[in-house]
This record gives structure tokens, C-alpha cells and sequence, in this order.
């Protein structure tokens, strides 16, 4: 039987300075707040996307795949979009 209070978590190892600037820039009330909708989006989109998913986590890891992507805005107002860099994207 399960713990009613208890909560499935996720740790993850980060450089020492990543460290610091999430802890200095992410007040604490925040940090699970910012991180849980991120893991849930990706995960989400991940099973809409069959087949998808090793070229998905390699734009990730290969760093074409940011914040700033989701976030930030082309000089024409409309939101970035990821791609992979092909014309065909």
C-alpha cells in the first residue's frame, strides 16, 4: 500500500554553477513549481510523438533545444519553433 502523503520525485545532477544559479535566481517556494510543468510538458509531448523520440531528446541533449525556445520571440512577433536545423523543419 501507498503512502498517501508520499510523492514521486525526480533529482538531477547538475554542474556546481547551474547549482548556484538556481538557487540564487528560483526562489525556493518556486523551484518545483517551474520544474514540474516542464518534465509534464515534455513528457506530453513526447507521447504525441510516436517514432519521435530519440530525434526529440537529441535535440535536447545536442543543446539546439532551449528556454529561450519556448519563451522568446522571432523579430516578427510569431513564437520560435524547434527545429533541428533542416530546411524540411
Amino acid at each position: 500500500m501507498t503512502n498517501p502523503d508520499w510523492r514521486p520525485r525526480i533529482y538531477v545532477d547538475v554542474d556546481e554553477e547551474t547549482f548556484h544559479d538556481y538557487n540564487k535566481l528560483i526562489p525556493h517556494g518556486l523551484k518545483s513549481k517551474v520544474l514540474e510543468p516542464l518534465v509534464k510538458s515534455l513528457m506530453q509531448l513526447l507521447k504525441a510523438s510516436p517514432g519521435e523520440h530519440q530525434r526529440i531528446l537529441g535535440l535536447i541533449l545536442a543543446g539546439k533545444v532551449s528556454a529561450e525556445h519556448f519563451v522568446g520571440k522571432e523579430e516578427h512577433g510569431t513564437p520560435n519553433t524547434v527545429t533541428d536545423g533542416n530546411a524540411d523543419d
